[in-house]
């Protein structure tokens, strides 16, 4: 007869290959592509968002499997997105958490809905990627320091990145710090909050600078400067100059980035696309302004390590 642990862990893995079995029939049948994201961690995470119904985890699986054949091309690396201002995994805490860094600063006037939920979905994805194999969440930290509501009156943007959160990265965050939130992103967090999972609501943290800079203490001392500084070059503090973001990911070194791209490639880009064209350059770009300071970013800075 079987111990009461094993019976339990028998009993678990027989809910997931049913999950997986039900998915894939709800799918059609699965890809290499789609059954190597099927690991018994991702599949658990499903399960449990689902409190062990195999049924309803199965339905918001194939949901994400779907999803994810569809972006291969931008998930994998072989078509970088548009970016659509500085969003970047930018650093990892001690224990290999991913740490993901939006600052409202550099977001673009003229953005597209699509090319900004490709944005979001590659650096969510290559933060995965980074992932040893303890760690299954990321921290992110959205600093509003620059927010501007007229930039994000578009429902569908914040509504797609909920949908990401709720399916194809479910309960892939650890912690989000909101730093130096204005009054006036309350329409947009009073459409975010409703959409996003009770355990996700939980998660977020309100914080000013400071408060944020204590935070980020927890996460390891090189991962806390690395930040710090990037925000404080941000607000244009202690003399120092603005960092050029390397997108997705600060840490491309590590190998398991397909591709990076830096803003003077991506302005290079938007010239040879014109050029092509036949359409003089301004024409194809976003108005003067319309990437805000986007001349503050094209300098490159690699933080200083404490001492």
């Amino acid at each position: 007869m079987a111990k009461p642990q094993e019976a339990g862990c028998l009993r678990d893995d027989a809910q997931i290959a049913e999950v997986l079995r039900m998915a894939e029939e709800t799918v059609g049948g699965l890809s290499d592509w789609q059954r190597s994201f099927c690991t018994p961690e991702v599949l658990r995470r499903y399960l449990n968002g689902r409190k062990g119904d195999p049924c309803a985890a199965a339905e918001i699986l194939a949901k994400s499997l779907i999803w994810r054949e569809q972006y291969k091309d931008v998930l994998t690396g072989s078509r970088l997105p548009k970016w659509q201002g500085d969003f970047r995994l930018l650093s990892q805490s001690e224990d290999g958490h991913p740490l993901l860094y939006l600052c409202c600063q550099h977001q673009t006037r003229a953005f597209n809905v699509s090319d900004t939920l490709e944005h979001v979905a590659a650096v969510l994805e290559t933060a995965v990627k980074t992932m040893p194999k303890s760690v299954q969440q990321m921290d992110v930290v959205v600093d509003c320091h620059g927010f501007c509501l007229r930039y994000n009156m578009d429902p569908r943007v914040v509504i797609g990145i909920a949908e990401l959160l709720r399916q194809p990265y479910r309960d892939r965050l650890r912690v989000v710090m909101m730093v130096d939130a204005p009054m006036m992103i309350q329409p947009v967090w009073s459409i975010v909050y409703p959409l996003l999972p009770p355990a996700t609501q939980k998660k977020f943290r309100f914080l000013n600078a400071d408060e944020a800079g204590l935070a980020l203490k927890e996460l390891g001392k090189d991962c806390a400067s690395t930040v710090w500084q990037v925000m404080q070059s941000n607000r244009g503090l202690r003399g120092l100059k603005p960092s050029k973001p390397r997108m997705p990911s600060e840490l491309c070194q590590s190998g398991q980035i397909s591709k990076c791209q830096e803003l003077d490639d991506i302005d290079a880009g938007i010239q040879n696309s014109a050029e092509k064209c036949g359409i003089a350059q301004n024409s194809c770009r976003p108005e003067p302004g319309a990437l805000r300071s986007w001349s503050f970013c094209r300098r490159r800075m690699r933080p200083r390590r404490p001492d």
